[in-house]
């Protein structure tokens, strides 16, 4: 990994490589994950950074639920 590597780069190298997985994710309840999913529908993102959101929200989508 360079260090000049944003978190852009790095979500895009790992949608491009089917071998590397989606980090484990665990948020303690579902109302954790609505909020920060309508949290990121609310902002606008431009650029690279539209493509590292819709990783995070995949991420996110798919987290396990503690409760």
């Amino acid at each position: 990994m360079s260090d000049t590597q944003t978190a852009s780069d790095l979500m895009v190298e790992r949608q491009m490589n089917p071998k590397l997985s989606l980090p484990n994710c665990v948020l303690p309840h579902s109302d954790v994950q609505k909020f920060l999913l309508e949290l990121i529908d609310q902002a606008s993102f431009q650029g690279r950074m539209v493509e590292f959101v819709s990783g995070v929200k995949d991420i996110i989508k798919t987290a396990t639920i503690r409760e």
